[in-house]
């Protein structure tokens, strides 16, 4: 476990580098590997940096789970149009046709409960 003062240095001195090389301003962050915790949320908010994300696959603030997430869906050199086009309608990666008819039947279904009662 890195002690705060460190983690701050080590964000904090790693900030405004890819700014320099890129000639733009960077203001998000994402968390290496999607390793976090609530002290790495209060570095990277302190360095200033936001919106700040992981690479878990998710919608933004799904669940109201910190740190605040992007929605990251991951692009595979497999996918199809048709494919891409489904990834960010269920905010999976697993668009498969198996995978939406069962969001497809958990829908049906839950409606229909909802209907008899």
């Amino acid at each position: 476990m890195i002690k705060f003062a460190r983690q701050l240095r080590v964000v904090d001195g790693f900030n405004g580098m890819p700014d320099r090389l890129l000639g733009s301003e960077i203001s998000s962050f994402a968390y290496p590997y999607g390793a976090w915790d609530g002290r790495c949320v209060n570095t990277v908010r302190e360095v200033g940096y936001c919106p700040i994300c992981t690479t878990h696959t998710s919608w933004a603030l799904r669940g109201g789970t910190a740190p605040p997430q992007l929605c990251h869906l991951t692009v595979f050199n497999t996918d199809t149009t048709s494919s891409l086009a489904r990834k960010p309608y269920f905010g999976s990666n697993d668009v498969s046709w198996h995978a939406v008819s069962r969001y497809a039947l958990q829908r049906v279904t839950s409606r229909m409960k909802g209907r008899t009662t």
